[in-house]
């Protein structure tokens, strides 16, 4: 399933989750975050939402309840997750943990 059959629930989800994924090295690279807002753009999200997002790149999101992630779209979840962490160009051992984690949760 792709992104454009997600709910706007779903969808802001996503977000979340990859403004964790982004703080996983605790420190949001400059790609990193232009990732994450061009994710909201493509989500189509509102204009609250993207300041929210933004607001979470700025300081740590609030923890995600990782069984908020719907598993219909753990695919779809990882791969938004794993452009994120890749950003940058390098990969921390804790962004490797916390994409490990997601598709053991997600089974993707």
């Amino acid at each position: 399933m792709g992104l454009c059959e997600m709910t706007m629930e779903e969808r802001r989800t996503l977000v979340h989750a990859a403004c964790v994924a982004a703080w996983s090295d605790l420190e949001v690279q400059p790609e990193e975050r232009a990732i994450v807002l061009e994710l909201c753009m493509d989500l189509a999200l509102s204009e609250a939402d993207v300041i929210r997002a933004q607001s979470w790149l700025d300081a740590p999101p609030p923890v995600l309840d990782p069984n908020r992630i719907p598993t219909r779209h753990g695919e779809a979840f990882v791969a938004a997750l794993v452009e994120v962490v890749e950003a940058d160009g390098r990969l921390d051992p804790h962004e490797c943990e916390t994409i490990r984690l997601i598709r053991e949760l997600l089974g993707a």
